[in-house]
């Protein structure tokens, strides 16, 4: 039988062994072909070396000068010049090595790996290290101020309003003391934080109370609406490209659509107004001048994406989200935004800068999932869930041209009442007849009782 010929493995060690002889062979060859020139530049750094010893000490003083004074042709072999360089370097060792070694045993010592891999971040750099992951956060880090120091009652970034003070702010609330035609006075009915005064005058009144203006806030809540829808391609420039996303996402094209999500988020800057150039004491001494721009947003649209977005736009979803309301702008910008979220998870976050620059779109679109409306928006939400009932009816149906907003003044007005702003006798007709079925306290027994 044959046998295959296998070839015999050199013994342990043997590979080291070579390279440590090819090393040294390597070095005897360097030395024998440049020793002379080794050999001056370890003097030179001896002597380089010596020259702070010669001032502490007059043995290396006298060495330094016995170098200075040789002749340029006797030149030392290269094993002196390492010797030399070994004793002169011997005080060094103990001048910087010993201090170092003790401070390399202290930090190692009072230093663990928690310290060494932690590193401290403030909340800004908290958020700033996550806004490559979550672009959603850089309308907050780009804001001039941290939104902490921003006021809950006014600027753009308030609170949502409360009913009273929805109220309040538009005037709603009409005193009987006044003719029943002029609103109240604002500070008799919140302090100056905005907030509602517990010690107002009318407050808990149970007969010559507050009215609420129902015409007024009829205007009010049909303003809510917005525009008139005149198609994707009329939208301001912000607004088309967010509502492209959310066409995009309801299409699953979810990537692109959070690709224009981030665009938007990251290019959001603040408005500032313009300044001329000044000095100051304090660095930098001089403030160049400033043009003023309003809200600034990236929104623009290659062709690609735009073809897209028309794709998009004609798919059966699409289309069907927005035909019962193609009427008004807010309401069918609402349907496209629950077309998306019919997709899959799409927070308001993902567009927190919509808040300052739409305030009321942004609020309708963050109501969808909510039991209760914002009252700011209220009326655009009674409008389109009427809309969505005609829809179920008539699925011809374009929406609504005239502003169905009576059941969000009912709600202002029975919300008005249960806080104790609007007494039982100064409740309209249309709230009065269906107390029981509003679940109130039955105003004719109030008014009886007076």
């Amino acid at each position: 039988m044959a046998r295959s010929k296998t070839s015999e493995a050199p013994p342990s060690g043997a590979g080291p062994l070579l390279i440590c002889t090819g090393i040294c062979l390597a070095l005897a060859l360097a030395s024998a072909r440049f020793g002379p020139d080794l050999a001056r530049l370890l003097l030179d750094l001896a002597r380089l070396l010596l020259v702070p010893l010669a001032y502490a000490s007059d043995h290396y003083a006298a060495v330094l000068a016995r170098l200075a004074s040789a002749p340029s042709w006797q030149q030392p072999e290269p094993g002196q010049a390492l010797a030399l360089l070994q004793a002169v370097c011997r005080p060094y060792v103990f001048c910087v090595g010993l201090p170092l070694s003790f401070l390399y045993i202290a930090l190692g010592w009072r230093t663990s790996v928690a310290d060494v891999y932690r590193r401290t971040l403030t909340m800004k750099g908290l958020l700033a290290t996550q806004k490559p992951f979550s672009a959603c956060i850089a309308p907050i880090l780009n804001w001039p101020v941290s939104l902490l120091e921003e006021p809950l009652d006014r600027g753009p970034w308030r609170a949502g309003r409360q009913p009273v003070q929805l109220a309040v702010d538009h005037g709603l609330l009409l005193s009987p003391a006044q003719g029943g035609g002029r609103p109240v006075a604002r500070e008799d009915i919140v302090g100056p934080d905005n907030l509602a005064r517990a010690d107002s005058p009318w407050l808990g009144r149970t007969h010559k109370g507050l009215a609420l203006d129902r015409e007024r806030a009829r205007r009010l809540f049909a303003a809510q609406l917005g525009p008139r829808w005149a198609g994707w391609h009329k939208l301001p420039p912000e607004l088309a490209k967010l509502s492209c996303a959310w066409m995009l996402f309801a299409s699953d094209h979810k990537n692109e659509a959070q690709a224009l999500l981030d665009e938007l988020s990251l290019s959001f800057r603040a408005p500032e107004k313009a300044r001329k150039a000044r000095w100051q004491w304090t660095p930098p001494f001089r403030i160049p001048a400033q043009k003023g721009h309003p809200y600034l947003l990236d929104t623009h649209l290659n062709a690609a994406t735009r073809a897209l977005c028309e794709q998009a736009l004609n798919s059966p979803l699409v289309q069907k989200a927005l035909r019962p309301h193609s009427t008004w702008r807010n309401l069918a910008l609402l349907a496209l935004y629950e077309a998306a979220r019919s997709k899959g998870v799409l927070p308001t976050a993902e567009f927190i800068w919509l808040r300052p620059v739409h305030r009321e779109l942004f609020y309708l679109c963050n109501n969808v999932g909510r039991r209760t409306a914002w009252p700011e928006i209220a009326g655009a939400l009674a409008h389109y869930q009427a809309e969505e009932v005609l829809g179920h009816m008539d699925a011809a149906s374009r929406g609504i041209v005239e502003p169905q907003v009576e059941e969000a003044v009912t709600s202002l007005e029975v919300a008005l009442y249960e806080e104790g702003w609007i007494s039982p006798d100064a409740l309209s007709e249309q709230v009065a007849g269906k107390s029981r079925n509003l679940g109130l306290d039955d105003p004719e027994s109030a008014r009886r009782e007076v």
